[in-house]
């Protein structure tokens, strides 16, 4: 299976023809996403197992995959770059979200009542809080 990176870059930059990927849902399932200050783009940084995107970047990568999709989010705000605000609609906007990874300095009272209160909330197998979104700090199973 090819990293995320690599699926977006497929889906949105091979060509026209391939951007029927996009309503592939089961390509969608896990994202893992870094917060950057930048507009940059989600190709211009990073490794291939994650995305940079900034706060309107989050809220338009969530928009083009469909978020119903995603069982598994790996979000990092980075040291300011994503916003409490944006996180919380992020949370408010994956409903079947299975294991959630949530690190960073904007990761606060906020970000956690919003998870608690989110529409996955009751399923949720996994959460994974600190700053390492792929093997954090504290695990809650």
């Amino acid at each position: 299976e090819l990293d995320l990176r690599d699926r977006l870059q497929v889906a949105t930059c091979v060509c026209k023809g391939w951007r029927f990927l996009k309503d592939v849902s089961h390509l969608w399932t896990s994202m893992r996403v870094a917060g950057s200050s930048s507009e940059s783009s989600w190709r211009d940084r990073g490794s291939h197992d994650r995305v940079t995107v900034s706060n309107s970047g989050l809220t338009r990568l969530l928009d083009w995959v469909g978020a119903a999709s995603l069982t598994e989010l790996r979000l990092h705000t980075g040291d300011a770059a994503l916003q409490p605000w944006t996180v919380t609609s992020t949370l408010s906007a994956v409903p079947a979200i299975k294991v959630l990874h949530l690190g960073g300095k904007k990761v606060n009272a906020a970000v956690m009542e919003a998870t608690a209160k989110a529409a996955f909330a009751p399923t949720l197998r996994e959460i994974h809080i600190g700053e390492d979104v792929a093997g954090s700090e504290a695990r809650i199973l």
